[in-house]
């Protein structure tokens, strides 16, 4: 083998390993946000059903551009909305999380952080949302909660939208963004 050989394989190792890097450290950003959303999406399905259990409100509060979040239970003199009867759909707006009030610790189920890096975002909640806090998610006894829409969101790896819809209580959520310039993509997680 000649040094000239030599060279053009070393090459071609380089030139691979330059296609093939990206693509499994891309992969592995992607799995990380599927992974979280996929964790948050069961956190708050199993505390509805904790609710409907327990005949007790419980109070998820997140907070736009960070990472934290919190888990309460509910003020007791917390009622459902009465507008969560009506069939028509709310006008939304953009939750200013500085509103939020803060909550009495002793009440907390505990507080905890999406992974490094991982942020919530774009908190919408209708205008004629009952009177729970900007941001924060409440699901009550008799099955329904206070409609919010977010988004987790990873610079790298993109955003999954979340739905909570106010009559049902129902979860759902949906890949947005792709992150690294690529499209949005409507597979559902």
């Amino acid at each position: 083998m000649t040094l000239v050989e030599l060279i053009l394989a070393l090459g071609v190792v380089v030139l691979a390993a330059a296609i093939v890097v990206p693509t499994v450290l891309s992969l592995a950003d992607s799995n990380r946000l599927m992974q979280t959303a996929d964790d948050f999406k069961g956190l708050l399905a199993g505390l509805r059903s904790r609710v409907l259990e327990e005949s007790v409100a419980v109070e998820i509060v997140i907070e736009q551009n960070a990472s934290g979040y919190k888990v309460v239970r509910a003020d007791s003199s917390a009622t459902p909305p009465a507008s969560a009867a009506s069939a028509a759909p709310p006008a939304w707006h953009d939750v200013d999380s500085s509103a939020r009030v803060e909550f009495d610790r002793d009440a907390a189920f505990g507080e905890h952080k999406l992974p490094e890096g991982v942020i919530f975002r774009n908190l919408r909640a209708p205008t004629t949302s009952d009177a729970a806090p900007p941001g924060t998610i409440r699901f009550y006894p008799n099955g329904t909660a206070t409609p919010i829409e977010f988004e987790i969101f990873d610079p790298v790896a993109g955003a999954v939208r979340f739905h909570i819809r106010g009559l049902t209580g129902n979860v759902s959520s949906k890949r947005v963004y792709s992150g690294r310039g690529g499209s949005a993509s409507e597979a559902a997680p």
